[in-house]
């Protein structure tokens, strides 16, 4: 399902155009058309959903209803409004794909570092001032981009992330400092994140 100009458009495409054959969509790509909210219900319809994308809206908040899709693999969220995500998304077990960039969240929410499972997360340019000490529960985490935020060191737990071989970091503030502080960032990024395949950051 492509394209919804409103949040009528939306309601009425899954529960009168495709009524019970919206058990069998599998994806759904909704950017860009102004969108202020997802229909609490929606999701009900959709229990084989594997791929939703709702970027580029003005969503500030996501249902808990998304538990139903016990299928759902992708998850596209970026650029709304968004300040939180629903504790209930952790029953999406077969989520590999989160993509929260560009919200409005000061932290990232705490649901993403019980979700385990998850193999690339996109958190890049929003007020995140620190990385959760927790985020080392990601193990099996492939990628993770976090670009153009605002936090000034690495937890810990970050040595964790022994799966992670795709690491973003362009535009962090404390990447842009002087000539003697690059080095000494240079060397705590190789000691907490080991030998990746693909490390981006601003020098």
């Amino acid at each position: 399902m492509y394209g919804c100009s409103n949040y009528g458009c939306l309601y009425q495409g899954l529960s009168e155009l495709y009524g019970n054959y919206s058990v069998f969509l599998r994806s759904i790509n909704l950017p860009t058309n102004q969108l202020t909210e997802i229909p609490a219900t929606m999701f009900e319809a959709l229990p084989n959903l594997i791929e939703f994308d709702c970027s580029k809206n003005f969503i500030e908040v996501f249902p808990s209803s998304i538990k139903v899709c016990k299928k759902l693999f992708s998850l596209t969220m970026s650029e709304n409004n968004l300040t939180d995500l629903p504790e209930s998304l952790i029953e999406c077990k077969e989520l590999q794909r989160l993509d929260i960039t560009g919200n409005m969240m000061m932290e990232i929410p705490r649901v993403v570092t019980k979700m385990s499972q998850l193999q690339r997360l996109y958190a890049s340019n929003m007020f995140l001032k620190e990385l959760p000490e927790d985020i080392g529960n990601l193990v099996n985490l492939e990628k993770l981009y976090l670009n153009g935020n605002c936090f000034s060191k690495l937890p810990g737990s970050f040595t964790k992330l022994k799966a992670l071989n795709d690491l973003s970091l362009a535009g962090v503030p404390w990447l842009t400092m002087s000539k003697e502080r690059k080095v000494c960032i240079n060397d705590l990024v190789k000691d907490l994140v080991g030998e990746y395949d693909t490390v981006f950051w601003s020098v």
